[in-house]
């Protein structure tokens, strides 16, 4: 999952969780709770608050660290899922901006597209600038387009090369020879 959009999600969690502790202090007798629970309760607030501002910063900040192309050691089979979430660049909606305490303003300018099982040429976010076949035994190299944008996903099922799958075939026999005390090499070690 790109970083941008795990950290979103990950400070809407934790907003989410800043406002049931808003209702909480609301809803109960914020004066008679003793004073223990009271400063317990206001901590936590404060903490969840600090995390959701630093992960909300978080996310702002990585917008522009998809420069770099992907280097990958494999076989990219297919993408498994693709999503692209783009939000209008209407100004008059900021504007006419009035905030909600039932649900998340913006949300409503927003529009999702779901791919599921395409084939790497076929993607909206990446454009692969090398070669994928089983023969090659270099990087893949996978460039980010201009539509993936922070809010984007993308998962890519990939395969091992050919050398690198026999070395985790050998690895596992070594491995299964180590824990088997019958077997040639622990009676080598014995002696």
């Amino acid at each position: 999952m790109h970083d941008a959009n795990y950290l979103l999600d990950e400070a809407l969690s934790h907003m989410t969780t800043l406002k049931a502790k808003q209702e909480t202090k609301k809803r109960v007798q914020w004066n008679e709770m003793p004073e223990k629970q009271r400063e317990e309760l206001e901590n936590s607030f404060r903490q969840t608050g600090r995390v959701a501002r630093y992960t909300n910063i978080m996310g702002i900040k990585r917008k522009h660290e998809m420069e770099s192309p992907l280097l990958i050691e494999g076989i990219i089979d297919e993408i498994i899922i693709e999503t692209l979430i783009n939000h209008s660049q209407d100004k008059e909606s900021v504007r006419n901006f009035k905030r909600s305490n039932e649900y998340i303003n913006g949300l409503e300018h927003r529009k999702v597209y779901l791919n599921e099982n395409l084939m790497i040429k076929e993607s909206h976010c990446v454009r692969l600038t090398s070669r994928n076949s089983y023969v090659y035994n270099g990087f893949r190299t996978i460039e980010f387009t201009d539509e993936f944008s922070p809010e984007s996903v993308i998962a890519l099922q990939i395969s091992l090369l050919p050398q690198i799958h026999q070395s985790v075939i050998d690895l596992r026999e070594f491995l299964c020879q180590y824990s088997n005390s019958p077997s040639q090499f622990n009676q080598i070690i014995k002696k």
